[in-house]
């Protein structure tokens, strides 16, 4: 099944020990500390609003991890933010398996806040069916929706 699948795939790349550490650090973040003073009244807005790069913020109206209020909080407090939804029944798993539109979303958003980069030449063209800069040409697709790679910590 998909389930067995994906949990086979994760005990192969994780320890779980990592796990662990990664789910603590996750659980304790705050984006407000040493960003302003503790007293300060709705600490992490006060936070968020001092970020000044343009800003997209992806949420996945299903997703019951990261919900989409907290991604439309985020969006609402950081100036220049965009907020784009992942259309997508799947929950949090949709930024993986619904990566066609994570993708759209992205370039769309690198398009508007760096054209000149985005419409740029290559400097050298790796493959001629790369598209006209070679980004955002969809180059693996997957049974499971995901990009996959055989070992991700072969590197």
């Amino acid at each position: 099944s998909y389930l067995r699948y994906q949990g086979q795939k994760f005990v192969k790349r994780f320890d779980s020990n990592c796990y662990i550490a990664i789910t603590r650090k996750l659980d304790t973040h705050d984006v407000s500390r040493y960003r302003v003073p503790p007293d300060t009244p709705n600490a992490v807005a006060a936070a968020l609003s001092q970020i000044q790069q343009p800003t997209l913020v992806i949420g996945i109206e299903s997703d019951g991890l990261f919900m989409f209020a907290e991604q439309e909080e985020i969006a609402a407090n950081i100036p220049n933010s965009r907020l784009r939804k992942i259309d997508s029944p799947e929950g949090h798993d949709a930024f993986l398996l619904q990566f066609e539109q994570v993708n759209r979303h992205i370039l769309d958003f690198f398009n508007e806040v760096l054209p000149d980069i985005m419409q740029a030449s290559p400097v050298d063209a790796v493959d001629a069916d790369c598209g006209a800069n070679g980004v955002g040409v969809m180059a693996k697709s997957s049974t499971f929706g995901e990009a996959e790679v055989g070992d991700i910590t072969a590197w």
